[in-house]
């Protein structure tokens, strides 16, 4: 793997949230998904990656679902993760289908990989809470 600068991953970050952003701009549940985006990253470090990622499907709404989306592909593309998950969502599968499946790997992971995943969940989340209060209307 290429080793790439602080600065090269915290453009790259940017870029990949502010395209998660735009994606959910003008959907109707913008404003929701907005509110939920500026709580995730104190929800992953006070009740842990796991339990946010279980609560977010246990609530069977578009946003939440969305936003595991978003952590999942990020986690696929980072440069400092090896997170190896057959998962396509750009096919036309269910969306909760997948986010069960992203679930499902996260909680077999060995430490050191689940505090990475955590880590890079809390460094996104600070870039789409950034992005969604100049991108999105409140609700």
């Amino acid at each position: 793997m290429i080793k790439m600068s602080n600065r090269n991953i915290s453009l790259q970050i940017s870029a990949y949230a502010y395209s998660c952003i735009e994606e959910v701009s003008d959907r109707d549940y913008s404003g929701k998904y907005k509110t939920l985006v500026k709580k995730l990253g104190q929800l992953i470090l006070k009740n842990g990656l796991i339990q946010t990622l279980v609560f977010f499907q246990s609530k069977e709404k578009k946003e939440h679902d969305l936003l595991i989306k978003h952590l999942a592909e990020w986690w696929l593309q980072s440069p400092l993760l090896d997170f190896n998950l057959e998962i396509n969502y750009s096919e036309n599968k269910k969306i909760r289908t997948k986010n069960k499946k992203v679930i499902e790997k996260i909680v077999n992971l060995d430490s050191s990989k689940y505090k990475n995943c955590a880590k890079e969940g809390i460094k996104l989340s600070i870039w789409l809470a950034r992005l969604a209060d100049g991108m999105v209307a409140d609700e």
